[in-house]
Parts: structure tokens; C-alpha cells; sequence
């Protein structure tokens, strides 16, 4: 008895996701905060109006320090700096005095911060603008959760003074960076002994930092001095501060992030193995038992290339053709509306005018001299599938995965199916254009008696 795996063909095709207008509308009316731009004091750790001092022998500076308009460094050594000291009244330290009153303002200016207790303590904050009219104090743990979104950013406008009691920590989460988070502190700012600081401040006076504290971002007092006493300053692999990084809006996780690129629109792709009749063959996919009934010299399909193409194997014995067409395949789907208290969308789905009948309709002809099977499997794409799952149903929703068609009689006509894909699930990430989220692949095979 010959074998042969001729029967056996594999197509697939790409379906894209578009962003829907809902979610459009929704983003424009709810951008990301923008970061706060530093100016000429972006490569400073550390800046004084008047004078920095320093007080302990395991004091260390990562990056530059300098003062403006007073000349006074004192009680640091170069052991104790791995960057540059600036000299004070030069074009840059003034340039630098200036830009951060820039930025101090342009932080005290924004009109959309929401007002919270003084105490920040105990508290989990998610990205935005914070108003603390009141002297603020961190006792314990204060927690920013960036929700997933590497590029959130945190402001604080304290409009008296700010102090962090003994052992407090500031603790970044799901994704916060310190170089994205700012404190506008009107009064003096104290680091109480053993804090864990994160991010940048900007004092309209003076800083004090008690011993044994340690300052991921910078210590910037514009207009008085900053006194150290065996601190830790490292601003060191901070995300570069531009505003091109608020392109973006959050990522998968609570809030899944817009994603800009070339639609990946790719045209089916068919897999047609070389027959092997040979009696001691095995073939590496399953063989058909053939009762002499296909030319034991077969040459491989040509691959279709859009809808509506066929595939022919003929010969002297049976001709096997089958024709394919399938919709647009493009499918939107709908973040809904983000409730901020939950951290997640809530309302969304998927657009029912993706599953129409049309959009998403496979059609399958065979005009084939014997019966064919026609097997649908939908495949997530690993990057941006996410949960996304397909199923394969008729018009009545029954489940058409494996659909077995007659052949077709002489003179016609040949016999034909419908299956129609359904999504459920949610993809990983959204884009404003097209985004491949997975596969369809259609294994067609002989039914042979």
C-alpha cells in the first residue's frame, strides 16, 4: 500500500487590532503628566544658593555639586565626589540657578494637583499632581505606583515645609522612576535621620540631611545651603527627562500602553509538503493510506497569496482543489473608561461590528474530485496576543473547528462552508494603527474511503 502526505496543507494568515475611537477620545482627554524640565541643573546631584556643607566622613556625592551666587563648599573631599565640583558665579553655575527657578515655578504653576494629607505615610499614590498646603511629613512608608507605566511621573507642591522622620523610606513601585518624581518644597526641607529618599527636590530655601540618610535623585536649594551629614546622593541611571517619553501612555499591566508602529499586515503563508510515496517512508506529518488512487510523482503547490486563491493538487488520478476567501479580519477593540480608586478599565470589550459575518467570515469552496476536512485553530501573537483566545462557529453559534466538505459532483456545483471567528480575551497592548494579535491557520486534509 503507498502512503502519501500530499493531502496535507497548512495556510495562515495575520489579523490586526485597531484602536477605537472611544479609547482615542479618552486618551487625548487624559495625557500623562509631563515631567519637569531641569534645565542646566539635569547633571547636578547636589546645588546650593549659599553654601553646601558637609559634616560626616561617609558622605557620598554621585554627580556634579555646585553653588550660586555664594562661594562656599565645605567639609568634602574629592574621595567623597565622583563628579565634577563647580565653581561658583561662572556662566554655567548662574545658568544653572536660573533654570531651576524656572523649574520650581513651572512645578508651583500647575493648576491640576489634587489636594492630599499632610501626612504622606501609610499612603499609595498613583502618577499625578499633589498639593500639600500644610508643613508635610513622611513617617513610615510612602509608596508611588506608577501602575505599570515606566513613564509616570509624581509632583508634589508643598507650600510650607517638608519633613521625613526617622527610618521613613519613600518606595517606588510597579515600575516609578526617582528621576520622575519631584518635590517643590516653599520652606526648608529636613531628612531625618536613616531616611530612604526618592526623587528630585527643589527647595525655595534650605536642605538638612540628617546622618545616615540615603537620596536616590538630587538636593537642589535655589535661593539657601544644603548640609550633609553621612549621606548617600546617586543620580546616576535616571531616565532621560523629555517629553518625547510622554508619547506613551501606560503599559500592559492596569493600564495598557498605545503602541506606534508599521502595521504588520502579513498575506497567508502556505506550507505545502513534497509527497513521499515510497513504501518505507516516514513522513514527518500524518500520511493518508491510498489505495493507487494519486501519481506517485506529485509536484508541490503553488502558495496562495490573497482571498480568494486556490490550491490544486493534480495528476492522473484525483484533483484536489480547494478555494479559500476570508474577510478583513481587522477587529477593535475597546479599552472603556479608567477608574482611578480600582486601577483598571472597566466597560470594555470588543466591537460586536468586528463579528458581523463579513469582517470576520472564512469561506471554503471545494471543487475537489474527492472530500475534504478543513481544521481552524486561532493562535495568540506572543508580544501583543495577550489574553486573546478564538473560537470558530456558524451562524447559529454552533462550533465549526473541524468542518468536513463533500466532493464535488461533475458538472457542479462545488460544495461550500462558512466558519466565522470570535475573540474573546484582551489583547496585550492597543495601537493607533494596525497590530498583529495572533494567527488563523486552516489544515486542510484528503478524506479518502
Amino acid at each position: 500500500m503507498l502512503k502519501s502526505s500530499f493531502g496535507l496543507q497548512t495556510f495562515t494568515f495575520t489579523l490586526v487590532l485597531f484602536l477605537s475611537p472611544m479609547l482615542t477620545a479618552f486618551a487625548s482627554a487624559a495625557e500623562p503628566e509631563t515631567i519637569v524640565d531641569l534645565g542646566a541643573g539635569i547633571n547636578y546631584a547636589v546645588f546650593a544658593g549659599t553654601e553646601i556643607i558637609n559634616t560626616g566622613t561617609a558622605t557620598k556625592i554621585t554627580g556634579d555639586i555646585g553653588t550660586s551666587p555664594v562661594t562656599l563648599i565645605t567639609g568634602l573631599t574629592t574621595d567623597q565626589l565622583t563628579s565634577e565640583t563647580t565653581p561658583a558665579n561662572d556662566d554655567n553655575t548662574n545658568l544653572v540657578q536660573n533654570d531651576l527657578i524656572t523649574a520650581y515655578n513651572n512645578i508651583k504653576d500647575r493648576d491640576n494637583a489634587k489636594a492630599i494629607t499632610t501626612n504622606l505615610g501609610g499612603q499609595t499614590l498613583s502618577p499625578g499632581v499633589y498639593s500639600l498646603n500644610l508643613p508635610a511629613t513622611v513617617t513610615g512608608t510612602l509608596k508611588l505606583d506608577a501602575q505599570g507605566d515606566i513613564n509616570a511621573v509624581f509632583i508634589f507642591q508643598v507650600n510650607s515645609t517638608l519633613i521625613t522622620e526617622k527610618n521613613s523610606r519613600i518606595e517606588l513601585i510597579n515600575g516609578a522612576q526617582f528621576s520622575r518624581v519631584f518635590w517643590q518644597v516653599a520652606n526648608n526641607v529636613t531628612l531625618g535621620e536613616k531616611t530612604n529618599f526618592k526623587g528630585n527636590i527643589l527647595a525655595n530655601t534650605s536642605i538638612f540631611s540628617e546622618t545616615d540618610v540615603t537620596v536616590q535623585g538630587r538636593l537642589l536649594a535655589i535661593t539657601g545651603g544644603v548640609t550633609l551629614t553621612n549621606t548617600q546622593v546617586d543620580m546616576t541611571e535616571i531616565v532621560p527627562l523629555t517629553d518625547s517619553d510622554n508619547t506613551e501612555l501606560p503599559k500592559p499591566g492596569d493600564i495598557p500602553k498605545i503602541v506606534e508602529e508599521t502595521p504588520k499586515i502579513v498575506e497567508p503563508v502556505i506550507n505545502i509538503p513534497q509527497a513521499d510515496n515510497s513504501p518505507d517512508s516516514a513522513s514527518a506529518v500524518p500520511a493518508i493510506d491510498v489505495p493507487n488512487r494519486v501519481p506517485a510523482n506529485t509536484s508541490p503547490v503553488p502558495a496562495a497569496t490573497t482571498a480568494g486563491d486556490s490550491i490544486t493538487l493534480d495528476g492522473a488520478g484525483d484533483t484536489y482543489k480547494v478555494t479559500i476567501d476570508w474577510g478583513s479580519m481587522i477587529f477593535n477593540y475597546d479599552l472603556g473608561t479608567w477608574n482611578p480608586s480600582a486601577h483598571s478599565w472597566v466597560g470594555g470589550g470588543w466591537d460586536a461590528a468586528g463579528f458581523n459575518g463579513s469582517n470576520n467570515q472564512i469561506n471554503i469552496m471545494n471543487e475537489s474530485t474527492q472530500p475534504v476536512t478543513a481544521a481552524f485553530t486561532y493562535t495568540r501573537d506572543e508580544t501583543y496576543g495577550g489574553s486573546t483566545t478564538g473560537t470558530f462557529e456558524d451562524n447559529n453559534g454552533n462550533q465549526t473547528g473541524i468542518m468536513e466538505l463533500p466532493l464535488c459532483p461533475a458538472g457542479g456545483p462545488a460544495p461550500t462552508a462558512s466558519t466565522y471567528l470570535k475573540l474573546q480575551g484582551q489583547p496585550a497592548q492597543i495601537g493607533s494603527t494596525p497590530t498583529k494579535i495572533g494567527l488563523i491557520s486552516i489544515l486542510l486534509n484528503s478524506v479518502l474511503p
